[in-house]
């Protein structure tokens, strides 16, 4: 009986520990971003097809990968009118975004802060008023396969 219960309380730590085994949330143009964010739980994929997206998204929960789905040639483009500020910000670690355009903000197009264990890959930016990719105060960050053009500072900056 003492294995068994040795055994469990493994298992349950493994489960609660790495939550690896998340859900996959579909966005499709004309539906928002930042309700597939705030319905995610730690471990799940937000998959965003091809189409416009006029909204910031602010990712505050752990282990969340933001996927943008390529079709055709056709990226999901998050589009911010040179209005808002910001296009992704995410706080939690653990946090992977890729496959997306991102363009017309007034701030950063992609922004980490206090975020470890980060990948940024496979992106398009322009246009950004200050950075395009822009984390700050974490560790383990990889940025790669990124293109970026217009940006009023600077492509990519690593800060503090």
């Amino acid at each position: 009986m003492k294995t068994y219960k040795i055994q469990l309380a493994v298992f349950l730590f493994i489960m609660l520990a790495f939550p690896a085994f998340g859900k996959e949330i579909e966005v499709k143009e004309g539906q928002l971003i930042q309700k597939a964010v705030d319905s995610a739980s730690a471990g799940d994929t937000i998959k965003v097809y091809p189409g416009t997206y006029h909204e910031f998204v602010y990712v505050d929960k752990p282990n969340i990968r933001l996927i943008g789905v390529i079709q055709n040639g056709k990226w999901p483009r998050l589009e911010g009118k040179n209005k808002l500020n910001d296009g992704i910000i995410a706080s939690g670690s653990g946090f992977y975004v890729e496959g997306f355009h991102i363009s017309n903000y007034r701030a950063n197009g992609v922004m980490t802060q206090a975020a470890n264990d980060v990948t940024i890959r496979k992106l398009m930016i322009d246009h950004t008023g200050i950075y395009g990719i822009y984390p700050t105060l974490g560790t383990n960050i990889v940025i790669e396969d990124t293109v970026s053009w217009g940006i009023a500072d600077a492509a990519i900056y690593v800060g503090m």
